[in-house]
């Protein structure tokens, strides 16, 4: 067995989720990397960079995928090769050659960090043309963190920005594949992130949908999230085991192609949950193409529930701000509430305010980690899902704030089909008959309620809640917000 292949075969057998740290971790064991005091050495090319950089961590990672990974050889890859006919004078980060010699460029690398803005990533792509046409390589490829866009620079003219996309660089100078990701494949499946490097992902969408002003936060989140339910339901139900995945740019599509990809795969949700989303996609092509660019190459299916959760509530801090800023509990009272109550397997629960839904998640959450210390894992999950589809509910009279909610639902798999949005001091024979909400079957409610909110008496008498309220054996010197139904 040849060195490449037993890298390889070490590869596979770890499998490809990776962070940059481990990829880079697993080139220090192989003996691709040296790293020491600060410094990382690229043993067959005898180079020697500080380690210090974002963007050098991103390169060594990828230069370690592209031999073990995409088993090219040592021998035939450099770095930092100055390019021709450029000025001011630029250096590649990394080019893969097609011969030992190193004199017939073919793939050329431009290495940024995680994160960047969408003007950064449109510029380091013309900075990777520019290198490779004036190398006279075949391919070009921004990595950008888990940001890859590949180009196929030889067959198309020098402007071309958008036919010339490929799915991916080839395998050890073979053919470029129609898509890269496909699941439950042991190396081109979609990967599992991090808390940080999912809230990176998270603000880079949202930054693109909110086009610099041109729509305000809360609506660029709504049309977010109907992204990211597209991406969920294909990740969840839409592709089968061994087939490639329908979120995703494959080789040689146009924005409209793949646009009109995404929409079918929304508009197939939409007929089976309708509750979700009502509106259709109203962002313009090249934007949901920019953000399928961001989002098609992670899990957020597979991406660990802690790290989901705690993301999906930093990101949701960061965008409503100001007056939608009241809907958010403190993280701090949450936990104290949900602890005190502590709601069990057994209980069901509602929230008849429920903002973002954050005391649903996190009833959810202390549910869940009760359940796994007594149960087998898979039994475990069984059970915790069987209680987030039937025994937790929440009622929202915002309905921004609604889909808000469901969509924090979705993210931690399920449950947001018990969204009711509506005024819970409605008649609940005015709610959506499938939740079956009615006033007296819960056995534990937790809910911030308006404090502050101005209630006009309507046909329903206020006093007959309050007398209710007052009357119940779970209250103690006044109205709490966290009530367990004796």
């Amino acid at each position: 067995m040849g060195v490449s292949e037993k890298h390889q075969q070490k590869y596979q057998t770890s499998r490809n989720h990776k962070t940059a740290e481990q990829l880079i971790e697993l080139g220090r064991k192989e003996g691709i990397l040296k790293i020491s005091e600060g410094k990382i050495e690229y043993i067959s090319i005898g180079k020697v960079y500080k380690f210090t950089d974002p963007e050098e961590i991103v390169r060594a990672s990828y230069y370690t995928e592209l031999i073990i990974k995409y088993r090219y050889p040592k021998k035939r890859i450099e770095l930092e090769v100055t390019v021709p006919r450029r000025e001011p004078k630029d250096k590649a980060d990394i080019v893969v050659y097609e011969d030992n010699q190193k004199r017939k460029p073919y793939i050329v690398v431009e290495c940024k960090k995680d994160g960047i803005s969408q003007s950064e990533v449109k510029q380091a792509i013309e900075q990777a043309f520019g290198n490779a046409n004036s190398l006279g390589a075949k391919f070009a490829i921004l990595v950008a963190g888990n940001l890859r866009i590949a180009f196929d620079v030889a067959e198309f003219p020098s402007m071309e920005r958008e036919e010339n996309v490929i799915a991916d660089i080839p395998i050890r100078y073979g053919k470029v594949t129609k898509f890269k990701y496909k699941k439950g494949d042991i190396d081109w499946d979609l990967k599992e992130v991090t808390r940080d490097e999912l809230l990176h992902k998270f603000q880079q969408s949202h930054d693109t949908l909110w086009e610099g002003g041109k729509r305000n936060p809360a609506e660029a989140f709504d049309e977010m999230s109907k992204l990211m339910f597209c991406k969920i339901h294909d990740e969840r139900f839409l592709t089968s085991k061994g087939d490639y995945y329908a979120f995703q740019i494959g080789t040689h599509e146009t924005v409209s192609d793949v646009v009109k990809r995404v929409k079918k795969i929304y508009n197939d949700a939409q007929g089976v949950d309708p509750d979700v989303f009502i509106d259709s996609i109203k962002a313009e092509d090249p934007v949901i193409y920019t953000v399928i660019e961001l989002l098609q190459g992670i899990s957020l299916s597979k991406t660990d529930l802690d790290a989901k959760g705690i993301a999906f509530e930093h990101f949701l801090g960061a965008v409503f701000r100001g007056e939608m800023g009241q809907y958010f509990t403190p993280r701090t009272i949450v936990e104290f509430m949900v602890n005190f109550v502590e709601p069990s397997v057994h209980d069901l629960l509602i929230d008849p305010a429920c903002g973002s839904g954050g005391f649903l998640i996190y009833a959810l959450d202390k549910v869940k980690r009760d359940l796994e210390i007594g149960l087998e894992s898979q039994d475990a999950r069984d059970r915790w899902k069987d209680f987030a589809l039937r025994q937790v509910y929440g009622i929202e009279i915002n309905s921004q704030l609604a889909r808000v909610s469901m969509m924090n639902m979705i993210i931690h798999e399920d449950g947001h089909t018990n969204i009711e949005n509506n005024d819970a001091l409605d008649d609940p024979a005015k709610f959506n008959p499938k939740r079956d909400i009615q006033e007296t079957k819960y056995t534990l409610l937790l809910t911030n309620p308006p404090f502050g909110a101005i209630v006009k008496e309507r046909e329903r008498s206020l006093t007959s809640f309050l007398l209710r309220l007052i009357s119940s054996p779970a209250i103690k010197g006044g109205i709490m917000p966290a009530i367990r139904f004796m």
